[in-house]
């Protein structure tokens, strides 16, 4: 294990947390860090809901009598048993509380000022106060739809691509710079037009609901898919990291779109098309060529080029890059994608 790494402690609010997605809440949790501490703490009436997911999964069943009426004896206890954690067991480096409880916030906000990492895990309905006093919070519902990933078939001398992490992809580049420019013309910047890489997150899920799948849901993941997506398009996005008392603090600067930068991409797609298509006869009579046929063409013409935008696979590369270039360019560059194998197709 890393020095770094982070150790966790999983609380669950048995009440109103629900048994069949402990699987998927355990595999998010662990995304984060090491799974130290496991518990859920339920009242009698709710022992035999517990009694066989608790012991399948190994996490430690607190049975909490309601001693006073009218008073909520579990949130009483799983709050006692973080504090205790937070202040005798230093090691614990991030809490996970699973429940849509709004009387949890104050915990959640006592626990990220100490520097711990706050995992909330709720119904989509767990009030905004709690949703925000977290470091990251993921919805049941999430994890309750997240898709199951399928193949697609490509060419044999190309590497599979998954349909579900390429749709994700696109659908992020379009959302992230949109989510960016909402949140300026809406003056939710900094100066020089810097916005928080949070904002933007939460910016995209409501332009895209598609965004908020397993890919991306969880904050660290999300940022390293912005890092990738910095270095490989660095005109345009700008990542800024800044250190605060408790934690790195990300924000965003995106230049305004520059078609000369995708207009040297289609050159080089272009050229590529004309000796394809013209010289090496590929096209059909229509004037279609496989883009995989483009890309062994490129590959010839310009054997240290790189595709902006994307870093996949070479066959997500392209596919990607043609989709962005017909946004700047419609009426030049077209893709056909009905048939077993894209194709495009150039005006000269």
């Amino acid at each position: 294990m890393s020095d770094n790494q982070k150790l966790l402690a999983l609380l669950i609010d048995g009440d109103n947390a629900q048994t069949e997605l402990i699987p998927e809440i355990l595999k998010a949790v662990r995304e984060y860090g090491v799974l130290r501490i496991a518990k859920v703490f339920h009242n009698k009436a709710t022992i035999a809901q517990w009694e066989q997911i608790a012991s399948k999964h190994s996490i430690e069943p607190i049975w909490i009598p309601n001693n006073t009426a009218k008073k909520n004896s579990v949130d009483i206890a799983l709050v006692m048993d973080a504090m205790i954690l937070l202040y005798e067991r230093k090691e614990i480096t991030g809490f996970c509380i699973v429940t849509s409880d709004g009387d949890y916030t104050r915990l959640a906000r006592h626990l990220k000022s100490q520097g711990k990492l706050v995992l909330g895990i709720g119904k989509t309905q767990t009030p905004e106060p709690l949703r925000n006093a977290c470091t990251e919070f993921i919805y049941m519902e999430d994890l309750a739809s997240a898709p199951t990933p399928f193949k697609q078939f490509v060419d044999e001398d190309e590497e599979i691509v998954s349909s579900d992490e390429e749709i994700t992809d696109s659908d992020f580049f379009k959302a992230f710079t949109e989510g960016y420019k909402q949140l300026v013309e809406q003056g939710n910047k900094y100066e020089k037009d810097r916005v928080p890489l949070r904002d933007i997150k939460e910016a995209m899920k409501v332009l895209d609901p598609l965004f908020s799948t397993r890919t991306y849901r969880q904050m660290p993941k999300f940022i390293n898919r912005v890092k990738i997506l910095a270095e490989i398009y660095p005109d345009i996005i700008t990542l800024i990291e800044e250190q605060d008392s408790k934690s790195t603090v990300h924000y965003i600067y995106i230049t305004p779109t520059q078609p000369e930068i995708v207009g040297s991409e289609i050159e080089k797609f272009r050229e590529a098309y004309r000796l394809a298509a013209d010289v090496l006869k590929y096209k059909d009579s229509l004037g279609w060529v496989k883009l995989a046929l483009i890309g062994e063409t490129l590959r010839k013409l310009y054997p240290n080029y790189q595709p902006r935008i994307y870093r996949d696979t070479r066959y997500g590369q392209l596919k990607k890059v043609v989709e962005q270039m017909i946004v700047h360019y419609p009426n030049v560059i077209e893709l056909k994608t009905d048939g077993v194998q894209p194709e495009i197709r150039i005006k000269k």
